[in-house]
């Protein structure tokens, strides 16, 4: 199915194909393909699209009749293949261009690279995107009160959620006058929602109305009260309090990070010391940069634009005391020119950017290139620009900053740059042959210059080699051939560099020669003296001599040292000159992949794979450590991007996908994602033009983790899915297969998929068993284990675990062997076996002290230890530092579950109103991003808090939310919280047969896990279910149940437990 199909949910249900609506008119149609759109992607079961369809009234044969209406809705749907029918029910598979909820999530994800990179202006801008999907109610149109309670009201949240956010970016923005009157409207619609009215009162603060806001929490007040019969919420309190006592902080706005005050970037290449004439053009420049803050330099090839723009930019320096930045576009290079996204990359790493924290899609790119450049003056030099469009992402707004840009097309309102005049042009040859040489021949200097048209480029090339010669005696070599007839014939710029090159060329040494045009062929900007000598085969004293001999007759550039460029116009001569055939970029590729391997090893040893990777040149660069490795991979980025995108082109194009592969560990852990997701589609598109499915496949697969490493679910699932449908039907390629079934799993579990996860990742593991591959087998082991863990399992997950963490060890992977052990305290914490679990968190604090990594997983766990075993003030501590490392570390879902442990802290402490904001606010930040194992566990201790609040009924809607969530993904944990939860909420109301049926299927759900303290809470409420429904037997076997489990876990439980014994056997537990 193509993509003109377009469904939304986001309101009214909408089928669109092309600009035509679709009308789907059935309305259970209407509801099954609701439930299919809002788990785009996912496997729908046969029993909840029952439950969703006829709720307590199915028909006799729900199966039969489910198959119908999906046979009818097929059949109104364009593509066949729309639903396709799964072991256990059915899925629906779009783009994400095909979904607004897709849309919404990828806007989502935007808003939140935005804010780990305090980019407001662009968060906020992805939000209101986002906002504006919404075009009503969720589904208002489709009859199912199922929908209704689960997916429309969660969806609904988020909305409010988002605009909550907005809101917050709005007011520090200064923008609270406008925000007024919108907000009054949320009051109203939401009048028991608390964060509208502190956005409210804030706003009429900063706007100089205290009176009104005084008032607004007066109304706040009465309504809690007269509603719920609370006051309001801590923030809501304390916001009061600072404006009774006019606190001037309430008028600053959050801060917004600054741009980074350093590194100052300084990128531009060394000026020409000799540098002559062009004062009227250097200031006319300059003129417009402070002007405009914009200058185009347009002119033939060899006019010297760069060379002006080099001596302009800085002779301008001091305007521009924030740093200059440079690149060569490569608009007329014969390789393809850098990708925006590339150049936005190296930019913003120069401008101070953490490299996880530069965006992949050039849109979030410029906006952070231009906040970041918005309080500067920087001067932006854009060397060979193709086109207008080619400079459009790399223009700041700031009118501070100026961009210099240099083309041989002619801009708006660019500056021409034509030929030196003649008396500039003798100046330019005096500066470099000397006073003398000019006044011994006059006249041979001066028909010099004319024969070179006055090109900068031709004069330095000419008179490079006429050092230690007499002008007259190059003018006759010119002479001979009938040269400069025919130069008066074409009488062009480029006949007269021609000319100049041809006798250049002629005059060197044949190793010259050969170096000269060999080099050429390299992809890329330049080269390292290594490179080069791999590339012609020679040692590098022999190259270095050669290479200096070209520098000096300006054939070559030393860019740095040690690096060697061409000239554009002089590249594409030499290229001309060289030999047909590919011997030395042949042996630069494979010196690159070989460098390239020898570094991943060090980064993180990986065997390669007979069927996947070749080798390439291993040994020329001898790495002692992994700084070495990676300074190495550093330097020679930009050249090993270019090899990639050049390779793929080529006859070789096993290159292009080898690197990739080898760099993958590199790009991933050292977060370069732009350039990684650039080079992997490159990789992609050779190999799919090479017709090599495996490899296909491979390359979808690094697209996808490319993905992945970023947040976008949705494309990595769709580049996933794509490789597994490739590799179906094919007979090699197991392990391809095996590692896009892994990346399926880890997917399906950081978006709370676990039966997904565990169904993709025991396929994987099976495959690595037999293959006997140690490491991936034990990267398998780990996330089984942790899907296992997830969905009930959890003898079988600490199994699991234990093999893993033995492999790590065996193989000297401390990574593996840390994360392990992380994995085994959360297991055994969730088995209530809090010793052992405290053993493992030494052990994961221990070794990622020793790999220099602080994981706030660590202290979340140990916190929620110390909260079961009654030591609550060492709990709260433990979970406050795990909260500000993973603000710290930019751990979004980690922040998340420390909030919820310290709601379950307060819980325990009987500081219910603490637990509900603490939890209020994981859930708000669960919804923002998506976290939907966030959301379910704050919203089960939101339902305990609101219980205990005295607010059981809206304890039971957060607590069946849990539910649904829970048990659609396949959490069997909280599952078993929820039905707890929710029993507690109804022996509340006094419906205690509702709740007995409730505490009986989390009995039921918990039974076989290992989940102790699950199980103690489920005993422990059916004793008291019991005992109201007068059944004092029944509730003394329940709590000595529950008294067994406490004991065994060593918990304080213990003793309460034994006081209802007691009074029971008195006639009086309650």
């Amino acid at each position: 199915m193509g993509p003109e199909i377009e469904f939304r949910v986001l309101g009214p249900l909408e089928v669109r194909v092309g600009s035509a609506p679709l009308v789907i008119g059935a309305a259970k149609q209407r509801v099954l393909l609701a439930a299919l759109l809002l788990q785009a992607g996912d496997e729908v079961r046969f029993e909840e699209l029952t439950g969703t369809l006829w709720e307590f009234a199915p028909p006799a044969n729900p199966r039969a009749a489910l198959h119908t209406y999906v046979r009818r809705l097929r059949q109104a749907l364009p593509g066949p293949d729309l639903i396709t029918t799964t072991e256990r029910g059915y899925r629906v598979d779009l783009t994400p261009e095909q979904l607004d909820l897709f849309r919404l999530r990828g806007l989502i994800t935007g808003a939140e690279r935005a804010r780990a990179a305090e980019d407001a202006d662009s968060e906020r801008a992805c939000l209101a995107e986002a906002l504006e999907l919404w075009r009503g109610p969720v589904l208002s149109d489709i009859r199912s009160e199922p929908l209704r309670r689960t997916d429309a009201a969660r969806l609904s949240e988020q909305r409010l959620v988002l605009l909550e956010r907005r809101i917050e970016l709005d007011l520090d923005l200064g923008r609270q006058r406008e925000l007024i009157g919108e907000l009054t409207e949320l009051t109203t619609q939401h009048p028991l929602r608390e964060r509208f009215w502190e956005q409210l009162l804030l706003a009429q603060v900063r706007d100089g109305r205290q009176a009104e806001a005084l008032r607004a929490f007066g109304r706040i007040s009465a309504l809690l009260k007269a509603e719920l019969g609370v006051r309001p919420g801590a923030a809501l309190r304390a916001l009061h309090e600072a404006i009774l006592r006019a606190d001037t902080s309430l008028y600053r706005r959050a801060k917004r990070r600054p741009a980074p005050p350093g590194p100052v970037p300084a990128q531009l290449p060394a000026d020409i010391p000799d540098f002559i004439g062009r004062t009227a053009l250097a200031e006319q420049i300059g003129a417009a940069l402070t002007g405009s803050g914009l200058a185009a330099l347009s002119g033939p090839p060899g006019v010297g634009k760069t060379a002006l723009a080099v001596h302009t930019g800085h002779r301008l320096r001091e305007h521009y005391p924030d740093g200059q930045l440079h690149v060569n576009l490569r608009g007329y290079a014969p390789e393809p020119a850098l990708a925006p996204e590339q150049i936005l990359a190296r930019f913003l790493r120069a401008l101070g950017v953490r490299p996880e924290q530069v965006p992949i899609r050039v849109e979030a790119q410029t906006a952070l290139y231009r906040r970041l450049l918005a309080d500067r003056k920087v001067l932006v030099l854009l060397d060979n620009a193709a086109d207008p469009a080619q400079i459009a992402p790399l223009l700041p707004e700031s009118p501070g900053c100026a961009v210099l840009v240099t083309s041989r097309t002619e801009f708006p309102h660019s500056i021409p740059v034509g030929m030196l005049d003649p008396a500039e042009s003798v100046d330019l040859l005096r500066s470099i042959l000397g006073q003398e040489a000019v006044r011994a021949e006059p006249e041979s200097v001066a028909a010099l210059a004319e024969t070179c048209a006055h090109l900068p480029l031709a004069l330095r090339v000419a008179a490079a080699n006429l050092l230690g010669h007499q002008v007259g005696d190059y003018l006759d070599q010119l002479r001979q051939g009938d040269r400069l007839a025919k130069l008066a014939v074409d009488g062009d710029g480029a006949a007269a560099v021609r000319l100049t090159f041809d006798l250049s060329y002629t005059e060197l040494a044949p190793d010259s020669q050969y170096a000269f045009r060999t080099l050429a062929l390299a992809p890329g900007t330049d080269l390292s003296l290594r490179a080069a000598a791999v590339m012609l085969d020679w040692p590098v004293d022999r190259t270095r001599e050669v290479l200096t001999s070209l520098v000096t007759v300006s054939l070559l550039q030393a860019t740095s040292p040690d690096r060697y460029g061409y000239h554009d116009l002089i590249r594409l001569y030499a290229r001309e000159k060289a030999e047909p055939g590919g011997t030395a970029v042949a042996r630069l590729d494979d010196y690159i992949l070989g460098a390239a391997h020898d570094a991943a090893e060090l980064i993180m040893p990986e065997p390669l794979s007979a069927e996947l990777d070749r080798p390439g040149t291993r040994g020329i660069e001898r790495f002692a450590d992994i700084d070495q490795a990676v300074a190495w991979l550093d330097t020679e980025r930009g050249l090993i991007l270019a090899v990639i995108q050049a390779a793929g082109e080529s006859d070789r194009p096993w290159i292009s996908w080898s690197l990739v592969r080898a760099l993958r560990n590199y790009f991933y852990f050292y977060d370069h994602r732009a350039e990684w997701l650039l080079v992997a589609e490159a990789a992609l598109r050779a190999a799919e033009h090479s017709g090599n499915t495996l490899m296909v496949a491979s390359m979808l697969d690094g697209v996808g983790t490319a993905f992945w490493s970023v947040g976008d679910y949705e494309r990595a699932r769709q580049s996933y899915g794509r490789a597994q449908e490739l590799l179906g039907s094919a007979a090699a390629g197991g392990e391809v297969l095996a590692g896009v079934r892994l990346h399926l799993g880890i997917v399906a579990l950081e978006t709370g998929h676990v039966r997904d996860a565990e169904s993709a990742v025991a396929l994987a593991l099976a495959h690595w068993r037999d293959a006997g591959s140690a490491k991936q087998t034990a990267q398998a082991l780990m996330n089984l284990g942790t899907a296992k863990g997830r969905s009930g399992d959890l003898g079988q997950a600490r199994r699991l675990m234990l093999e893993a963490i033995e492999l790590c060890r065996r193989i000297e992977s401390r990574f593996g062997e840390g994360l392990c052990a992380t994995n085994l305290t959360y297991n055994r914490l969730a088995a209530g076996d809090y010793a052992v679990a405290l053993e493992w968190s030494g052990r994961a604090v221990a070794i990622n002290a020793e790999l220099g990594r602080t994981e706030p997983d660590c202290f979340e766990h140990l916190a929620a230890i110390h909260c079961a075993l009654g030591q609550l003030d060492e709990a709260a501590a433990l979970a406050a530092r795990a909260c500000q490392t993973a603000q710290e570390s930019g751990d979004r879902r980690a922040e998340i579950d420390a909030m919820t442990t310290t709601g379950r802290i307060h819980l325990r402490a009987g500081r219910n109103s603490e637990a509900w904001e603490a939890c209020t606010e994981a859930f708000r930040q669960s919804t923002l991003i998506g976290y939907g194992f966030g959301e379910i566990e704050a919203m089960v201790v939101m339902s305990a808090a609101l219980r205990r609040l005295g607010r059981p009924v809206e304890a039971m809607d957060y607590g069946g939310r849990a539910l649904v969530l829970a048990s659609r993904h396949g959490h069997t944990l909280e599952a078993g919280h929820a039905l707890t939860a929710m029993a507690e909420a109804r022996l509340a109301e006094g419906l205690a047969e509702e709740a007995g049926e409730l505490v009986r299927r989390a009995i039921h759900t918990l039974d076989g896990t290992g989940h102790r303290p699950g199980e103690a809470a489920a005993h422990l409420l059916a004793g008291h279910v019991h005992h109201r429904q007068g059944e004092p037997g029944l509730a003394r076997r329940a709590w000595e149940r529950a008294l067994g489990l406490f004991v065994d876990m060593g918990v304080p439980d213990a003793e309460n437990v034994r006081g209802l014994l007691l009074g029971v056997r008195d006639g009086d537990a309650g």
